[in-house]
């Protein structure tokens, strides 16, 4: 149901944060559809599904683009920009579903608690690097946004990846980028502009 309205909105020329708003509002407001609405911790599988190939038409359309203006070589920077955009654009309803009720977004400490990290292990099986094999109770738990107290880059499930040693290399070497859009929805970019989604394998 919520993928549905979700699609709905998009075709009917909603951009992504207003479609997302008002599903989540309509959900809220019908207490008997409960049923279809993901827990705070997480959102439900269709919709991860729905923003990834919302997220893959976005950067097919950039890259075309590119071309077309023959502007290529920005390719790299054009793509880091539209993938910043969709992530500034879900940023609300990212976090407020990620909180729940809990009263404080994230945890204070850079360590994350066992439970958290059961929880992001659960939902990457190996390192989210594409094409890795390396389990991930064997990586790091990496903040896709950098740990600083007071900044976004908090300890929560919405900013943690298993990524391995190597590939946590890879990240920050120049060019490289990394976004969580979603809590296990990642935006590999490379330094050639090329660009891999990988999703959560359970929510």
């Amino acid at each position: 149901m919520i993928r549905a309205d979700l699609a709905k909105g998009l075709l009917n020329g909603a951009v992504l944060p207003d479609a997302v708003r008002a599903v989540l509002v309509q959900a809220q407001a019908e207490p008997g559809e409960q049923s279809d609405v993901a827990p705070a911790a997480a959102p439900v599988e269709t919709e991860v599904e729905t923003l990834a190939e919302t997220i893959d038409e976005r950067l097919h359309r950039v890259r075309h683009d590119a071309r077309l203006g023959r502007r290529v070589n920005e390719l790299p920077r054009l793509i880091g920009r539209a993938v910043r955009q969709i992530q500034d654009d879900v940023a609300a309803q990212r976090d407020g579903l990620c909180q729940g009720n809990e009263p404080q977004h994230g945890h204070p400490s850079y360590r994350p608690p066992a439970e958290l990290r059961r929880e992001i292990e659960a939902r990457h099986a190996t390192c989210v690097f594409p094409t890795c094999n390396q389990p991930s109770r064997r990586c790091d738990l990496d903040h896709t946004r950098a740990w600083r107290p007071g900044t976004p880059g908090i300890t929560c499930r919405c900013n943690l990846a298993p990524v391995c040693r190597r590939h946590h290399r890879t990240k920050q070497s120049p060019g490289w980028r990394l976004h969580q859009i979603w809590p296990g929805l990642l935006v590999w970019t490379t330094p050639s502009g090329a660009w891999h989604i990988v999703r959560p394998e359970r929510q």
